[in-house]
């Protein structure tokens, strides 16, 4: 369950309790390894960064005649849970790490009595 938070600005945040941001810094370490993310995905962790991403591409040129770069607008916002979980369900054979990911995926929020749940999308946490 995340709690609903209001800040001094007026915007919406969303915090974890302790031991569900625990539980989550954990998936974070293990799926990586469970999925075996390519070395491609330079925007992760240890693979380089945006810096060697251009590098890569500067290096690459003479043999290109076009580049394309994108950036689609709310993406991990749209994604459809049960289409994800489909997918994981091929990868991730651990049902305990598979119910881990279900409860994440399908969290609800609360605030003064309210409750909120997220039908799709995935949250960006700095793990």
């Amino acid at each position: 369950m995340l709690t609903r938070l209001r800040t001094k600005a007026q915007d919406e945040i969303e915090l974890w309790s302790a031991r569900d941001a625990l539980v989550m810094k954990a998936l974070s370490m293990v799926l990586p390894r469970v999925l075996g993310l390519s070395k491609s995905c330079t925007h992760l962790k240890g693979h380089g960064g945006a810096k060697f991403a251009v590098r890569e591409t500067m290096k690459r040129l003479p043999d290109y005649r076009f580049v394309l770069k994108t950036d689609v607008k709310s993406f991990y916002a749209s994604i459809d849970h049960d289409l994800l979980l489909d997918r994981l369900e091929k990868c991730v054979k651990d049902r305990r790490l598979r119910n881990l990911l279900v409860q994440y995926l399908k969290r609800c929020s609360e605030r003064g009595g309210l409750y909120w749940d997220h039908p799709k999308g995935i949250v960006l946490a700095g793990c």
